[in-house]
């Protein structure tokens, strides 16, 4: 990940146990390489920066970013 860019949301979409694909939910699986599929939404970090300073100004604070569609 570039310096400039900051991650909005994470989703892990697959795992792996052992190299063996598939694995909807690893909890409670025993093994030895967990492996994890995720889609990573990222943005440009000066943007967002400028957005929560917006916020802020206004009063309020920013807990986290999320994206919605």
């Amino acid at each position: 990940l570039k310096a400039e860019r900051e991650v909005i949301h994470s989703l892990p979409v697959g795992f792996s146990l052992d190299a063996e694909r598939g694995v909807r939910d690893p909890r409670g699986m025993v093994g030895d390489a967990l492996g994890v599929d995720m889609h990573v939404l990222t943005g440009d970090a000066a943007p967002m920066r400028n957005l929560e300073l917006s916020i802020n100004r206004s009063h309020l604070s920013v807990e986290r970013m999320v994206a919605t569609p």
